[in-house]
């Protein structure tokens, strides 16, 4: 999906995405307004989502996509993030929240390293369900997956998540190399993330500037 480079440098907070006890699969559906986006979010869980209905935009890091409704995004531990509705619209969304190693390792998959580096160079970003609609039928697998059977649903969802993981490694992260509009700002985004984290710090500060 095409995207723009925001200009903005937003304010990150970590937002845990469900409390009580551990679940495999977390879901949850919610309605977005068309609030300003004044700061972003991150989670230490992989997070997949699908909009049911409804248009709007999405944040991704550095990254705005314009969504409608059947698009589909993922979103890997410590990416900041937010979604919003388009102005005088309503949208809604279900998502996902997972962790792949965990769950692959509860199912008796113990290459950590192999594991790790896959979900590290996985594929982050928004598509349309016919870019890549192996993906797609696996985030929709997942949405509507029972969770409610015991060892069946815990063996179903590790078998998705798997084919997940899988998917989005071969995909890599096609987003990061795609064209965009206002591209050439990827040439001074580590020097503002270094602004945003040290700019109280007037050592880091002066070395940046050099």
């Amino acid at each position: 999906m095409l995207y723009t480079l925001t200009q903005m440098i937003y304010p990150t907070y970590h937002r845990v995405p469900y409390r009580g006890a551990y679940t495999p699969l977390h879901r949850v559906e919610t309605s977005l307004r068309a609030d300003p986006i004044t700061a972003l979010h991150d989670h230490d869980l992989l997070e997949g989502g699908i909009c049911l209905h409804g248009k709007g935009s999405n944040i991704l890091y550095n990254r705005k996509y314009e969504y409608t409704s059947g698009d589909i995004q993922i979103v890997p531990a410590g990416v900041p993030h937010l979604s919003k509705a388009a102005e005088g619209e309503s949208a809604r969304w279900c998502w996902m929240f997972l962790d792949p190693l965990r769950i692959l390792k509860d199912a008796g998959i113990e290459n950590r390293d192999l594991l790790k580096a896959m979900v590290q160079n996985a594929y982050c970003g928004m598509f349309h369900p016919w870019e890549y609609p192996r993906l797609a039928d696996l985030v929709e697998q997942l949405r509507i997956l029972p969770m409610d059977r015991g060892e069946e649903s815990l063996l179903a969802c590790a078998f998705l998540v798997g084919q997940l993981v899988i998917e989005c490694a071969r995909i890599g992260n096609a987003d990061a190399a795609s064209r965009s509009v206002g591209r050439p700002l990827t040439r001074v985004t580590p020097a503002l993330d270094a602004i945003r984290d040290h700019y109280a710090d007037s050592d880091t500060m002066a070395e940046a500037a050099l």
